[in-house]
């Protein structure tokens, strides 16, 4: 016999979730694979977004570091801040 306090059978190690919530089964219900596609190709804009962001930013300081020399600086974003 078995004690009160033990159940029988397989032990559990994971506990599933009671039901999905509410918003996030009505958004993914109707097309579940172009939910996932919007989600990579976001990630793959924010991505590129980033590295244009950073290309232009290293272009930028380039710019400057070279053009510093002179009395009026050309190019750059900087430059046009400063007119």
């Amino acid at each position: 016999m078995t004690k009160p306090g033990r159940r029988r059978g397989k032990i559990r190690l994971y506990r599933r979730p009671a039901r999905p919530a509410p918003m996030a089964a009505a958004s993914t219900a109707a097309s579940p694979s172009l939910a996932s596609r919007e989600g990579w190709q976001r990630s793959i804009l924010l991505y590129l977004f980033g590295i244009a962001l950073l290309a232009f930013s290293v272009l930028d300081v380039a710019g400057m570091l070279a053009f510093n020399s002179r009395e009026q600086p050309v190019g750059g974003l900087s430059s046009l801040i400063e007119q």
